[in-house]
């Protein structure tokens, strides 16, 4: 007859493991009990002798990961020998096989799991290092700019996975601009762009996880690039000569237009858990009317034949006529004597 206490031990572990099985079992006051054991009546003994075998196959015993687990044939108690990584094994699917003695046949067989328990023991590592964007100046605030995702190796919907994102640090900083990052990792900001106050901008972004007691976390750089807009008005140089003896008064149309859409912003409010009240100005007229009256200067006179023959006798009397030039003076406006 089999001692009370081993009976117990077996029938407690059998009933422990005996709920992943898929053998047809009795229930009987509450408990799972495994008929496959055959004991003589009246059996001589010696005793105590050995009714069967308990074995334990299949991962973290002879699979991969090996040598994790092992049961004692005796008493039924489970051992674990190592550390088990939970990013490479997350289950280990066991088979508990109980032989019979008298002849060496497998009675009964079980599936077994063990779950391994996650600890936060890796952090978020974003897919990139470093972002290098370019955006136009024009871009209206609440746009999106990049996108950056963080990867965490841990259990899957647990805290230990669970990532959070922060900007750390914006270089250069100014009062135009606040950027800031959703949820779910996308990079937009408040206010207006200026290339002017700032060409390029590095943002530090940190990915954290919710791990109990200890959070892991990494960081990644965004590199954005303004691209300048067409944000000034055109202004007209350069100088066309007038002469007032032409023409005294000129009318002129004068265009002035960029090939890229003419565009303003200005900050008027700030908020903080939205966007900033900002406006943007019309763009000025294109074209200008001009009346220009042209003021005289004083012009020097010229003759109207610079080179003239005259034929004078020899040993012709002083002070005789040779030949009579003109000289006129351009400046019909203000008259000049000539002399």
């Amino acid at each position: 007859m089999i001692p009370a206490s081993i009976m117990l031990r077996l029938l407690a572990l059998v009933g422990m493991l005996c709920l992943c099985s898929t053998e047809p079992l009795l229930r009987n006051k509450r408990s799972w009990i495994i008929d496959s054991f055959d004991i003589v009546e009246e059996h001589p003994g010696p005793f105590p002798y050995e009714l069967g075998q308990f074995i334990l196959k299949g991962h973290g015993v002879d699979e991969e990961p090996k040598g994790v687990l092992s049961i004692d044939s005796k008493t039924g108690v489970i051992h674990v020998h190592r550390k088990v990584d939970y990013e490479q094994f997350s289950i280990l699917r066991l088979t508990f096989q109980a032989k019979n003695k008298s002849n060496s046949a497998i009675d009964t067989q079980l599936g077994m799991e063990v779950n391994i328990l996650d600890i936060n023991d890796n952090p978020p590592v974003f897919q990139r290092k470093l972002y290098n964007v370019t955006i136009d100046e024009a871009a209206k605030q609440g746009e999106f700019v990049v996108g950056v995702l963080a990867i965490d190796k841990d259990a899957p919907g647990t805290p230990n996975s669970t990532i959070d994102y922060k900007i750390t640090s914006v270089t250069p900083s100014g009062n135009n601009v606040e950027f800031y990052i959703e949820p779910r990792g996308s990079l937009s900001f408040k206010g207006c762009l200026d290339y002017e106050l700032a060409n390029k901008y590095t943002i530090t972004i940190e990915a954290k996880d919710r791990g109990k007691g200890v959070k892991l976390s990494s960081t990644a750089t965004i590199i954005i690039n303004l691209q300048d807009g067409n944000n000034h008005a055109p202004i007209i140089t350069g100088q066309t000569p007038l002469d007032y003896e032409k023409q005294t008064k000129h009318k002129f149309t004068i265009f002035a237009e960029n090939k890229k859409p003419f565009f303003s912003c200005e900050v008027k409010e700030r908020f903080g858990d939205r966007l900033w009240t900002v406006v943007s100005n019309p763009q000025n007229p294109s074209s200008r009317n001009i009346t220009i009256t042209v003021e005289d200067s004083n012009d020097p006179p010229f003759f109207l034949d610079p080179a003239k023959k005259a034929v004078v006798e020899e040993n012709g009397a002083i002070g005789a006529f040779v030949d009579k030039v003109k000289a006129v003076d351009p400046d019909t406006g203000r008259p000049h004597k000539l002399e």
